[in-house]
């Protein structure tokens, strides 16, 4: 009673705050059908998932929060509310989930649920991590089985059961039964034998991919992979859980994060913090002026100023090659206006990352480059213009830049990753600084020695 008649939102933004009402209503509703207002609740809450999906999820099927965890947050209210909706449906016979999905929901709905499955199959890294873009906090509608917070890939199990998807059943992923034990303990002997009956896929078949609509651009060929943040700040432009990541990446190489975000750590019981995690600074991309992308509100750890309004200038992706340009506006509300344009070329028979900086305005300004390395890896500097990163399994990774002027100095000092909320390890940051003037280029290229 008290959900349905004070739902969180409004008419300018509802988010997965409302879609957690919906999805309890609905659990409410089929779980107690002898409460008199349960039908009215079922009904309604059916009627608004398929308004939320609508509302809330892309067309490339990623949510709308700007955020890689909270994606996998709304995944799962929209799909067990469908499995249960399903199961308790006359037409169910233990194995027909996307049919009787399609009857409850329309076929419209269930396409967006698969796309919502499918992008994870594309924005999970080699190691079955997913990326952190955006705010992270550790947040799931169930906890089936114990497992790292950024461990996704049991969403591909449970998707590929529901949808009998062999494309999301990826060998590298799924090596044992235990990563599997989601999939045994929600569909039981029924959904292993669906699981059984799939063919094995490779993640040499799991190309790169572009989501337009989020602003994720997933380069990606076999071990390595790179991702590139270059979209809107979410929630309709309000920004709640999105961070200061325009053009930032995260890099994984055979297999291994070597470039990462660092996350989120807390929310409102440290603002300092809050603000740190989701600074331009703490981000894979370039601080101009020491000033932020987008401004933060003083009064709300939840909004961001729309300043940077990320756009893609170019996605192109073959067998040999990807690559990215884009460009943000963050800095254009400078005295002295810069628009930043990035592109990143991946060569995939060399290995190699390139990552060119180029800087359009006018004036002299102060120009940063960050790259957070991954905890536990060995980074030190080899000279002023190059870092080296040990890899855990042994390979070295270097970071170079194009630069011979003096005037450019690189930095080694210790901050943070945070790999769930409200937990933080100490990690490596390598910072380039230059003072020059505007239109004029900076290229860093990162391999694999």
């Amino acid at each position: 009673l008290h959900i349905i008649n004070n739902p969180e939102g409004s008419p300018d933004l509802r988010s997965n705050h409302y879609l957690s009402n919906i999805a309890g209503l609905i659990f409410v509703a089929i779980m107690l059908p002898d409460i008199k207002e349960a039908e009215r609740w079922r009904a309604f809450a059916i009627r608004e998932l398929k308004k939320e999906m609508e509302t809330q999820i892309y067309d490339d099927g990623c949510d709308f929060e700007a955020s890689t965890c909270y994606h996998r947050l709304v995944l799962e209210l929209f799909f067990f509310s469908t499995l249960l909706v399903v199961i308790g449906r006359k037409e169910f016979n233990g194995e027909n989930y996307r049919e009787v999905a399609e009857s409850a929901f329309g076929k419209t709905y269930t396409d967006k649920l698969y796309k919502m499955f499918d992008a994870v199959c594309y924005l999970l890294k080699p190691n079955g991590r997913m990326p952190q873009i955006g705010d992270n906090d550790s947040g799931q509608f169930f906890k089936l089985y114990p497992g790292d917070v950024l461990d996704m890939r049991y969403l591909l199990a449970l998707g590929a059961v529901f949808f009998k998807e062999s494309k999301w059943k990826i060998r590298e992923f799924f090596e044992s039964d235990e990563d599997i034990s989601e999939v045994l303990i929600l569909y039981g002997k029924s959904g292993k034998d669906i699981w059984d009956s799939l063919q094995w896929n490779s993640l040499e078949n799991i190309k790169s991919r572009s989501f337009p609509d989020s602003g994720w651009y997933v380069m990606r060929n076999n071990g390595n992979y790179c991702i590139v943040s270059c979209g809107p700040n979410g929630q309709n432009d309000f920004g709640g859980h999105c961070h200061n990541d325009k053009l930032s990446f995260e890099l994984n190489i055979n297999g291994e994060d070597i470039i990462v975000d660092p996350g989120t750590y807390v929310y409102t019981p440290d603002p300092k913090a809050r603000n740190l995690f989701r600074s331009t600074a703490y981000h894979n991309t370039v601080v101009i002026d020491g000033e932020e992308q987008n401004r933060f509100e003083d009064w709300n750890l939840f909004l961001v100023k729309n300043d940077a309004r990320a756009k893609c200038l170019k996605w192109e992706s073959d067998e040999n090659k990807d690559i990215f340009a884009g460009e943000h506006h963050g800095y254009e509300r400078l005295k002295e206006p810069v628009i930043h344009r990035r592109e990143i070329l991946f060569d995939k028979k060399a290995r190699t990352f390139r990552i060119k900086d180029n800087f359009q305005g006018k004036g002299r300004h102060l120009f940063e480059w960050n790259f957070h390395f991954a905890p536990d890896i060995d980074v030190k500097s080899i000279n002023d213009k190059s870092i080296v990163a040990n890899s855990k399994s042994g390979f070295k990774v270097i970071v170079s830049c194009n630069i011979s002027n003096d005037d450019i100095t690189v930095e080694l000092f210790e901050g943070w990753v945070s790999g769930s909320y409200g937990k933080k390890d100490r990690a490596k940051i390598g910072r380039y600084r230059l003072e020059k003037e505007t239109n004029s280029e900076m290229v860093f290229e990162i391999k694999r020695l």
